[in-house]
């Protein structure tokens, strides 16, 4: 990617973007993470696991959310795609100069194949429409474009190396991890920025579903509470921080 697209993308996000706003989410969702850190299973885990270990898993995910594709079952097939016609493309090339050597053809059947077609040619000479072509060049372009975007946020997002680093928490550093980790799904971001709007018309209503969730989450990995008693101390924790 070139540097004026690095800073248009950039400059895009910047006015568009309120990272402050999904920062602020970050920290909720960690505070989540933390608490089910506290449940048995969990901690057992987290008691087999050397702080360094760890530590490394959350930094790789960091690293691998900023180079995330989340268009990958696009990209994935056209790169191959690519790789097999330049490959053929050099086998006739090849087949192409032997013919030169040993038959007398022109040199310049040769030089001719060298730098083969380019495939929107090939086929729109197959009948395919230039409509369709440039059409689906836009496609591939505004999917570009949303990819570096996301990896952008991502970058934004992360849980920065130093903060990692300089943490000596087991389940602090696992909370990190799953964070990070969360960057490399395809849904993280568009539900990020669903709660953001979501919490701009009521900040109230995304604070308590998270301590919702965070009450929830012990009822999942808590054999000892049941379900009624994990709503009774979700309405008892919030009418609480609401006085």
């Amino acid at each position: 990617m070139s540097r004026s697209s690095k800073i248009i993308e950039r400059a895009v996000a910047n006015r568009w973007i309120r990272f402050e706003d999904y920062r602020s989410l970050r920290e909720n969702f960690i505070s989540v993470y933390l608490e089910a850190a506290e449940a048995e299973p969990i901690r057992e885990y987290l008691e087999s696991r050397e702080s360094d270990s760890l530590r490394d898993d959350a930094l790789a995910t960091g690293e691998e959310s900023t180079e995330f594709e989340p268009h990958s079952i696009v990209f994935d097939p056209l790169s191959i795609f690519r790789k097999v016609y330049r490959a053929l493309w050099v086998i006739v090339v090849l087949i192409a100069y032997i013919l030169h050597k040993t038959l007398g053809y022109s040199a310049e059947l040769v030089v001719g194949f060298l730098d083969g077609p380019p495939i929107a040619s090939i086929l729109f000479e197959y009948g395919v429409p230039i409509s369709w072509l440039l059409a689906g060049a836009a496609y591939l372009l505004a999917l570009k474009f949303d990819s570096n975007i996301i990896r952008l946020m991502n970058d934004e997002l992360r849980v920065k190396d130093e903060r990692i680093k300089d943490s000596d928490l087991k389940s602090e550093i696992f909370s990190f991890y799953l964070w990070n980790h969360s960057l490399t799904s395809n849904t993280t971001i568009p539900v990020l920025a669903l709660l953001v709007m979501v919490r701009a018309l009521s900040e109230e209503l995304v604070d308590d579903g998270f301590r919702f969730a965070i009450i929830m989450m012990a009822y999942i990995l808590d054999d000892d509470m049941n379900f009624m008693e994990a709503l009774g101390a979700t309405s008892k924790k919030i009418s609480t921080e609401d006085e």
